[in-house]
């Protein structure tokens, strides 16, 4: 978000509650899967934007409904329970966002890029898994394999994959400005 803004850009970054926030850079907190969704649905809808670059790691599930000793409990934050007794938690699968921002966007052109972070995955298969991701509305695909991120991220190696099959290998994150 910084270098884009260093380079002229307009840029609006939504973070996550507790993520670090980028210098001069406006910014927006979203609090979860569904605000996250409504904020870029309610944006794109309002504004041309250029692209999206869509890093957030979203939750595959969200809660659908919570039960204590069998009575439904408020989905609200600030809902108490004490303890005791039976907590049952069921969940919701969520959509892709990522497969949604064309859609949502004024700009039908707009470049959407995503990201695939895998975990001790054989190249082949973290190849595969981002490529599954441009079969979507997605032009671009950011993979990293955390596995092979140093632990003081001095080397964080990956591959930048555009939706032709075009793939740029980075060494670290700040390859990506370039």
């Amino acid at each position: 978000a910084e270098i884009l803004k260093s380079r002229g850009y307009e840029v609006l970054a939504l973070c996550g509650q507790g993520a670090i926030r980028p210098t001069d850079v406006k910014t927006e907190t979203f609090t979860d899967f569904a605000d996250l969704n409504e904020r870029l649905h309610q944006h794109l809808a309002q504004v041309p934007y250029t692209a999206v670059i869509h890093a957030a790691a979203v939750s595959d599930f969200s809660v659908q409904e919570i039960l204590k000793d069998q009575q439904h409990l408020p989905l609200n934050r600030d809902a108490k329970m004490s303890s005791g007794g039976s907590l049952t938690i069921r969940l919701k699968p969520n959509f892709k966002i990522l497969d949604r921002l064309k859609e949502y966007s004024l700009n039908k052109d707009i470049q959407v890029i995503g990201f695939k972070l895998t975990m001790n995955a054989p190249p082949a298969e973290s190849r595969a898994a981002a490529q599954s991701l441009l079969k979507g509305s997605v032009d671009a695909v950011v993979l990293n394999d955390w596995s092979r991120v140093a632990a003081d991220r001095s080397r964080h190696p990956g591959s930048f994959i555009l939706a032709n099959e075009v793939t740029h290998d980075f060494q670290n994150l700040e390859e990506l400005g370039e």
